[in-house]
């Protein structure tokens, strides 16, 4: 999958927070992400205007985004943020 990252703004210095631009909408990578074994938990708030997910992985990972959007907000624990971008930007790459 074709992506683009970048850093987003957040008032936290720590915060290792980042905005993707996908070549998918959320609804399918939140179907992909659900038949893999990253997710640990996960959410859907559908009964808003446009309708959000929210997931959790098991590394604490968390990306949240509306459904029929191509953009997601990624937040990357701060203990292992690296390994963790690492990781998720790898399974994206891979992701068919």
């Amino acid at each position: 999958m074709d992506f683009s990252v970048q850093k987003a703004e957040n008032c936290f210095a720590d915060a290792e927070n980042y905005e993707y631009r996908l070549s998918a909408n959320g609804a399918d990578l939140l179907a992909a992400i659900l038949d893999s074994n990253l997710v640990a938990t996960s959410r859907i708030n559908d009964r808003l205007r446009r309708p959000t997910f929210s997931v959790k992985l098991n590394d604490g990972t968390q990306i949240k985004g509306l459904l029929a959007k191509d953009v997601i907000k990624v937040g990357y624990p701060p203990a292992d943020a690296a390994k963790a971008r690492a990781d998720l930007e790898d399974w994206l790459t891979n992701w068919v």
